[in-house]
């Protein structure tokens, strides 16, 4: 049973399970928003140096902190691997805290609403959201073939800097530790339609999935995963 495997992390509260546990039920291929989430929240990570990070714990807001430039790019992920990827496991410079920031669901979807994938379009309201589709990645730091995480670009979005759309800053940099557990996550479903439509995101219907899976013979799925094979990115995380 796979929640039997479930453990809590105590410092943040967040439930851990094995990459290798995970990545059995997650789709193999397409753009999916991969990620933890409840009935009023989704987690998304972002990493900074410790002072605007102590400051955004302190606070739970970006605003007010003199290092922190809202009209400046800064990009969430909900996707912990990519984050660790991103920050080398918050060892690259500048990128020692991880922050779980838990986004109000009405927010995510708003931004997700608002997003373009071209640079410089400002919406008239909620600033300049960019939205990307990367790599994702596994625990190694190579990628994942076939299947693409989401991220965010948030310029001038100031209902994010003041706190307004979040519930809580969470420290996840305890979460950073290679060859440990991870969050455990799953696909986030967005019910409307025009958004899915608009940002690229695949279908993924879980039952389908499960019993394909089910189906499929005894060490073929192993065979699929070509991440392993593919080296290792340098120390030194783009």
């Amino acid at each position: 049973n796979m929640e039997q495997k479930v453990k809590i992390n105590h410092e943040t509260g967040l439930e851990m399970e094995s990459y290798a546990d995970q990545k059995k039920i997650w789709p193999k291929f397409g753009s999916h928003i991969l990620g933890t989430f409840t009935d009023d929240a989704i987690l998304v990570y972002q990493a900074f140096n410790s002072t605007i990070g102590k400051y955004a714990i302190k606070n739970q807001k970006f605003e007010g902190c003199e290092d922190y430039s809202v009209t400046r790019m800064t990009w969430i992920k909900t996707n912990f691997l990519w984050m660790m990827y991103r920050s080398n496991w918050a060892e690259s410079k500048n990128q020692e805290v991880i922050l779980g920031i838990w986004l109000k669901r009405s927010a995510f979807e708003r931004m997700l609403k608002a997003a373009t994938t071209k640079g410089g379009e400002k919406h008239p309201i909620y600033g300049q959201i960019r939205l990307q589709w990367d790599p994702d990645h596994a625990p190694s730091g190579a990628a994942v073939k076939n299947r693409r995480a989401i991220q965010l670009g948030l310029k001038g979005v100031t209902t994010f800097a003041n706190g307004e759309d979040i519930l809580s800053i969470i420290d996840a940099t305890p979460l950073a530790v290679r060859g440990g557990l991870i969050p455990k996550q799953r696909v986030y479903t967005v019910e409307d339609q025009d958004i899915v439509k608009s940002v690229g995101i695949s279908i993924w219907d879980e039952n389908e999935a499960n019993t394909q899976r089910a189906q499929q013979p005894e060490g073929e799925e192993e065979e699929e995963e070509e991440e392993t094979k593919e080296p290792k990115k340098s120390k030194a995380a783009k």
